[in-house]
């Protein structure tokens, strides 16, 4: 897979972000991270020092029982976005695999997703 984007820079977008979506009372999960040198299955991991070769970076962000976000950045330029709502009724309302070409371009997708 081609190296397009920086995930070490993807994952500041997120950590940038954390600190205000737990002040808004959403629930964040650890910054996760995939290793394309392990063997497959490959497994999601929140230590990036045990990613030698990382392919991907996500992050999942639930609100409650409101609703959940779950994205995964891969290196080579896209992103899996899943975005849930609860109410009134469980409702995908994002499914998508938008591509980006910079770490700041992926930000502001997150801050639109949320």
């Amino acid at each position: 897979m081609d190296r397009i984007i920086d995930l070490d820079d993807v994952a500041a977008e997120i950590d940038r972000r954390r600190p205000a979506w737990l002040a808004d009372g959403l629930h964040v999960g650890p910054t996760t991270w995939r290793d394309a040198a392990d063997p497959w299955p490959q497994r999601i991991q929140p230590e990036r020092d045990k990613a030698i070769d990382p392919d991907s970076v996500g992050v999942d962000v639930k609100a409650g029982d409101r609703g959940e976000m779950g994205v995964c950045m891969f290196r080579g330029g896209w992103a899996d976005l899943t975005v849930v709502t609860y109410e009134p009724v469980a409702e995908i309302i994002i499914n998508d695999a938008p591509e980006f070409s910079s770490p700041g371009a992926f930000g502001t997708a997150l801050d639109e997703a949320i």
